[in-house]
């Protein structure tokens, strides 16, 4: 038990986290200790880990609610209250909140991170995360002051945290080939929800699916000029007779940037109507060697989450 001044009162704060099983949620009780009525139950939760023991599997909406309820049976139980005493789940507020999505990209994991490492997104850092001693990147981060979204290979995660995740030894396996999306909501996107929405719709697929789909269509990880090989399409706009001495060098800078940048950067260095322009006459010359395209990257979205686990 520790005690703090706040506005004049003193406030007493008790914190429960006895590490029982993975997923354990944290909680922390505080009330006013001139006035013990005046309370305030504060827990911090993964949802996946504290149904599944892992945070890799994902909830439908029918599991969110089980979970949610098993959540409340939890805390009366740990708090050694009866379940009237504690509200409804559309009474609680969500004051954080993180939503994730897997994606089974297989063999395409580092073409996808390749991309994310060049992404830049307004007021936000990059940072790409390699593995050690490799040039084989793990996770990149976009981090803001209050918030951050990520993209990662869940399979490298799960092996480098084996204690945060049950049944560690059949997860290495289902997860090779997962990139993981997660992202933080912001204090002033809680708000938003709130006040058009239950907690419970907060936290359904109705609510959460256009939140993610939004941010990864904002990413555009399968951007293609991130699938050929740069040195080779160098040569070949080099070595084209057809092509002016001018529009090849126009044409090796827009590549160069693109590749280098990404789409949205290089867009930055053109005017609309020249950005445009350049992109046609890039992709006519695409067309025209259409062999230095490798396969697409699929563009990353949600169409549900899946109970029935990541395949």
């Amino acid at each position: 038990m520790t005690e703090r001044q706040s506005n004049g009162s003193v406030k007493c704060f008790y914190n429960i986290k006895e590490n029982e099983f993975i997923g354990e949620p944290f909680i922390s009780y505080t009330f006013d200790k001139d006035e013990p009525t005046k309370c305030w139950l504060r827990v911090e939760v993964s949802l996946p880990k504290f149904r599944h023991g892992t945070n890799f599997y994902e909830l439908n909406d029918d599991e969110m609610k089980w979970t949610l309820d098993m959540i409340k049976v939890f805390l009366c139980k740990k708090l050694k209250v009866s379940l009237n005493r504690l509200p409804g789940v559309d009474s609680w507020t969500i004051k954080k909140m993180h939503v994730c999505k897997n994606f089974n990209v297989g063999s395409n994991m580092q073409r996808y991170l390749s991309n994310a490492s060049k992404k830049v997104l307004q007021k936000r850092k990059n940072t790409t995360y390699k593995a050690s001693g490799k040039d084989k990147i793990q996770s990149v981060v976009w981090k803001a002051k209050s918030t951050a979204e990520k993209v990662y290979d869940k399979q490298a995660e799960i092996k480098e945290n084996e204690k945060n995740h049950d049944d560690f030894i059949t997860l290495i396996p289902k997860s090779k080939g997962c990139l993981r999306y997660e992202s933080e909501l912001s204090r002033s996107d809680l708000r938003i929800l709130h006040s058009k929405n239950t907690t419970s719709q907060i936290l359904s697929s109705a609510v959460i699916k256009p939140l993610l789909n939004k941010n990864l269509k904002r990413l555009n990880l399968n951007f293609n000029i991130q699938s050929t090989e740069l040195k080779r399409v160098l040569n070949l706009i080099e070595s084209d007779s057809t092509i002016s001495t001018r529009s090849k060098s126009s044409l090796i800078a827009f590549v160069t940037k693109i590749h280098t940048l990404g789409e949205s950067q290089t867009k930055q260095s053109y005017s609309q109507a020249g950005f445009y322009k350049i992109k046609s006459s890039y992709d006519d010359f695409r067309l025209k060697n259409a062999t230095i395209i490798t396969q697409n990257l699929e563009q990353l979205s949600v169409n549900k989450f899946d109970f029935a686990k990541f395949n």
